[in-house]
This record gives structure tokens, sequence and C-alpha cells, in this order.
């Protein structure tokens, strides 16, 4: 028993040293702009005219996101969602997720399994 306990509190104390070296803190994912939003254009309540709303908004709500102190946890975050959509889903809206992205200031592409360029924010970033 003894052994056993000893074991139990070094992968308590190995988790919780580990969590705090996690970039993307799946625990604040709800807090992260570009998830809450984004899910809203994925599922389709906002459409491609009313993006600009939704950008507004967040930019309201957060300021300019390029600029926010918490950019590079919310590009990680997004960029992970991005990736395993591309890797995963047959059938998405991950282009319409980026778009947003990129009028939100934010550049990255999203690639597949295969290495391909399957989504970019760019052009929506320098408004094309």
């Amino acid at each position: 028993m003894d052994e056993v306990t000893k074991w139990a509190k070094s992968m308590l104390a190995y988790c919780a040293d580990s969590q705090g070296r996690v970039p993307s803190e799946a625990a604040t994912l709800s807090q992260n702009p570009l998830f809450v939003r984004g899910a809203a254009v994925t599922d389709g309540f906002f459409t491609d005219e009313e993006l600009p709303a939704a950008v507004a908004f967040v930019q309201e709500k957060f300021g300019s996101l390029p600029s926010h102190p918490r950019v590079m946890q919310f590009l990680e975050q997004i960029t992970a969602i991005a990736s395993l959509m591309a890797s995963v889903l047959k059938e998405s809206e991950l282009p319409r997720l980026v778009k947003l992205c990129g009028m939100l200031g934010l550049m990255f592409d999203v690639y597949d399994r295969t290495g391909n360029i399957v989504a970019s924010s760019m052009q929506s970033a320098f408004g094309h």
C-alpha cells in the first residue's frame, strides 16, 4: 500500500507540473473568443454577410486580438482545433473559421494530413 501511495503522489505531482507547461491551457478554451465565435461560425449561426458584425463584437469586447496579452494562447488553441478539423473531418466549415480569424487580424495556415494547405487566413487578414 505504501508503494501505491508513493506512486500516486508522484503521478499527481507530475500532472500538476505538466499542466503548468501546457501552452494551450485547455481549461481556458471557453474564454477564447476565436473558439466561442468560431463555433458559432462553423455551426452556421452567422452568415458570411454577418461575419463583420461578429468581428466587431469580438474587437469591442477584447480589443485588437493581435495586441491582446493572451494572443499566443488564443492562437495556439484555435490552430490546434483547426488542424484537428482538417485532419479528422471530411466536411466542415473550417474555411469560415479561418476566415473569421483572418478578419480578426490573425494569420496562419491549416494543413491536412498530407501537408497540403487546406485553409489560410492570409486573404481575410488583408481584406481580399
